[in-house]
């Protein structure tokens, strides 16, 4: 909807995919989105210089420098966002929730559960940020029940990658603008970028949303043709919570 989105984005954020025409697709998801995840390469037919390495659109590598350290360095147990997923390229609508659930010194831990519909996954993925990517995937471990059960990374790019749409070629950047958005009631400072691209056959607008004031980096992200919604990353909350106290109140819930 780091992102992530789509990343946010990606797709990723959002980014994507987050590549992911949205929410990126790398190593860290929500860093920028949604996490360079499944990274989709473009090669743009633009100006190299002015054209993103990826069709990202929302958290992704496209606009690498507003998911830069600083951003991703802000996030401290008990930050979370939420990120929603629409458009043609799915069936349902689809939210991925990040929490920071601990921080040791460069390495940042983060769970990620996607919602669709009843159906719940939930990883819990390690980060290392003091690495040149700022978040290489340290280790993936499936929640079940709030139990770690070990993972591949491939876990984590599979879960990422339910929130991409690719963007097959990136054909010229067409302009940037300084815009506020709201991000859960709260006036946030973004850029918003358009590309023409192409999505299959189809030609298409992308358009990413991207703020160095956000936390998560990724704030939205669309791919659009012929008037029709293609694909969309919207950051629908962001916040902080205590994760003691939310401990506590859900080991209350539990029968003795």
């Amino acid at each position: 909807m780091n992102r992530i989105l789509l990343t946010l984005a990606t797709a990723s954020v959002f980014v994507v995919g987050c590549g992911r025409a949205a929410l990126d697709q790398g190593a860290a998801a929500p860093t920028a989105a949604l996490v360079e995840k499944a990274n989709a390469t473009v090669e743009a037919k633009a100006d190299p210089a002015s054209a993103p390495a990826s069709a990202d659109a929302t958290r992704g590598d496209i606009g690498a420098e507003a998911a830069a350290a600083p951003a991703a360095s802000a996030r401290m147990p008990g930050d979370f966002v939420v990120y929603r997923f629409t458009g043609s390229f799915r069936k349902a609508a689809l939210t991925l929730t990040e929490k920071v659930v601990a921080r040791s010194g460069g390495i940042l831990t983060i769970d990620f559960a996607v919602r669709e519909g009843d159906a719940r996954d939930e990883l819990r993925v390690k980060f290392d940020e003091t690495s040149p990517s700022h978040n290489e995937v340290v280790s993936v471990a499936r929640l079940t029940g709030g139990v770690e059960k070990p993972a591949a990374l491939e876990a984590y790019e599979a879960l990422m990658a339910r929130t991409t749409l690719t963007a097959d070629q990136n054909e010229a950047l067409v302009g940037t603008e300084d815009v506020t958005v709201d991000v859960g009631g709260t006036s946030v400072a973004a850029r918003r970028t358009t590309y023409r691209v192409r999505v299959g056959k189809r030609q298409a607008t992308l358009k990413t949303l991207e703020s160095t004031t956000f936390a998560w980096g990724d704030v939205g992200g669309e791919i659009t043709a012929n008037g029709k919604v293609l694909y969309r990353a919207e950051v629908v909350e962001a916040g902080h919570v205590d994760l003691a106290q939310a401990k506590a109140v859900a080991n209350s819930d539990v029968a003795p």
